[in-house]
């Protein structure tokens, strides 16, 4: 797990269960040091952050494809990635999210 075992032990239940699952997907594919695998660990991380605000130790993990993916040699991509790691890490319950980059 990401994630130290003090900080899981205080999420809700229903958000360890899904940190459990994504963990559980991305350390399956792991194993496999296949291009196909890596593709499979990027598009989980990115579907979990698009769904759940993401704990620092994912966003670390899944920076390390900025340099496995040249598709983030394309500036713009690279800017709504940051715009989406933003939202996570200044979040303000009382102002709401940022507005989506499109």
């Amino acid at each position: 797990m990401l994630i130290s075992p003090d900080f899981f032990d205080q999420l809700c239940p229903s958000y360890k269960n899904v940190i459990k699952e994504l963990d559980d997907n991305i350390f399956k594919l792991e194993s496999e040091s296949t291009d196909a695998a890596k593709i499979m660990q990027q598009q989980i991380i990115e579907h979990f952050s698009a769904n759940y605000m993401m704990p620092k130790e994912y966003w670390q993990f899944y920076e390390r494809f900025d340099f496995l993916d040249a598709q983030f040699q394309d500036l713009n991509k690279r800017e709504k990635k940051r715009m989406k790691a933003y939202k996570h890490f200044y979040f303000n319950r009382n102002l709401g999210p940022l507005p989506q980059v499109n």
